[in-house]
């Protein structure tokens, strides 16, 4: 069967979720969303660990967005070993980044047809969007964070998809939705179709779950160990 990987790329609030949406909506039961905000507002939502103030200045900032990574990355090599077709929606930011999930994705399944969709986006319109989110969130009690985000963080490392880092190149302007589906839907034609997707939310939820306490476990509790028996066996030294 065929198997087809989307990895989306832009800035954060510049479009990516909605059209994944789209996707998702005119191919049913075909991908699974992989989404890195949900994943952060998982990790926010249930472990102390990592809830601060959501900026970047936060204490927590860096180390939820390495296990967000890394939780993101294994959820994208269970879900492509058992053959489902993905939609990776998140900044994908860097040539480094994109290159070395795309490595990892065809090593796993040589076959897989990989397509990166950037989203174009002017950096007035997209600025304007972050200041409404971030007023939003001032309404709320919440410290601004989306501005920052992009000029502290997202604007000085994003680097443009090329045609040679994937399969296929799709440049996304808003409003322009129907003309990405057509794309999707000509590659769709081509060969077999892809495996029908049965994950559910709920089943989607549950793996998300396994694999965090999975990560916290490998990262924390293991490191922890360590050093305790290191300290036990330096005492009886």
């Amino acid at each position: 069967m065929k198997q087809i990987f989307i990895m989306m790329s832009g800035f954060s609030l510049s479009g990516k979720t909605f059209l994944a949406e789209k996707i998702e909506k005119r191919f049913p039961k075909t991908f699974v969303i992989i989404d890195s905000r949900a994943i952060l507002d998982f990790l926010n939502d249930k472990f102390p660990l990592f809830q601060d103030d959501n900026t970047v200045y936060g204490p927590s900032y860096d180390i939820r967005q390495k296990a967000s990574v890394a939780i993101r990355r294994a959820f994208l090599d269970t879900i492509v070993g058992e053959g489902y077709s993905i939609i990776s929606d998140s900044c994908n930011s860097t040539v480094e980044k994109r290159q070395k999930i795309l490595k990892e994705i065809k090593k796993t399944t040589p076959k897989v047809k990989t397509i990166i969709i950037h989203v174009d986006i002017s950096e007035e319109k997209l600025l304007k969007r972050l200041k409404k989110f971030d007023g939003e969130k001032v309404k709320n009690g919440e410290k601004p964070a989306w501005v920052n985000l992009y000029t502290e963080i997202q604007k000085k490392q994003f680097e443009k998809p090329t045609k040679s880092e994937a399969d296929v190149l799709i440049n996304y302007i808003a409003g322009e939705e129907e003309k990405v589906l057509r794309q999707l839907e000509e590659i769709m034609k081509v060969g077999e179709k892809p495996r029908k997707s049965n994950f559910s939310s709920k089943k989607k939820q549950s793996l998300l779950a396994l694999l965090v306490f999975q990560h916290l476990y490998e990262t924390f509790y293991v490191r922890f160990s360590t050093v305790g028996l290191l300290h036990e066996y330096k005492s009886g030294l």
